[in-house]
């Protein structure tokens, strides 16, 4: 991997070992803040798992649960990937949301991938609320819209998720037409897989 950009202006909050020409940034923003150096540390595993779908580098004689599909990457895997961690496992505010886009836009990336369908975003001054509708009677949230026009304003790509809803109508979220909105798909791909018998018998 080749280093940063010139024109990169962020730094990643995790150690020299975890830090390099891949991931070249990580954050964590909470309640409108940036906190100070402490690493976006991902519980969940989401976070990780969608940036290696985005960039994950060249990986030879991958294997899934037992299968095997030879070499694997991300969608761009010779790309630089900068995290920006906005939510907690139980919490998702606009502010944090906002000034995540903010943010990413200030530190000079190119595209901004957001992970993020139906997930109820609070508001600190009502709470949760559920999700607003577009013009079209799809759903969206307003917090994302808002960000994804602020970052295409600035030359930034924003791609976000579609939800995982469906395919019923009116179930697609993130639809504004400055943003790259991405849903999933299904494949004809074949799994083997080993059904164990668990039933137990008692005397």
């Amino acid at each position: 991997m080749p280093p940063p950009p010139a024109k990169w202006k962020g730094h990643c909050d995790f150690n020299k070992t975890v830090c390099n020409n891949k991931l070249i940034g990580a954050k964590t923003l909470r309640k409108g803040i940036e906190h100070g150096h402490r690493p976006p540390i991902d519980p969940s595993g989401h976070g990780t798992h969608v940036a290696s779908i985005a960039a994950g580098a060249f990986v030879k004689d991958a294997v899934a649960f037992g299968n095997s599909f030879g070499r694997a990457s991300g969608m761009a895997p010779r790309a630089h990937i900068a995290l920006y961690q906005v939510c907690g496992l139980d919490d998702c505010t606009g502010v944090d949301l906002l000034k995540g886009i903010e943010a990413a836009v200030h530190d000079g990336v190119d595209i901004l991938s957001i992970s993020m369908g139906e997930e109820k975003i609070q508001n600190p001054m009502i709470g949760q609320r559920p999700q607003k509708t577009g013009p079209l009677g799809v759903g969206i949230n307003p917090e994302i819209i808002i960000g994804a026009f602020y970052a295409i304003s600035h030359g930034v790509l924003v791609s976000a998720a579609a939800g995982n809803d469906g395919p019923a109508p009116g179930s697609v979220v993130n639809d504004a037409p400055w943003m790259l909105t991405v849903g999933a798909s299904t494949t004809d791909r074949r799994m083997a897989s080993v059904v164990a018998n668990m039933v137990h018998h008692q005397n």
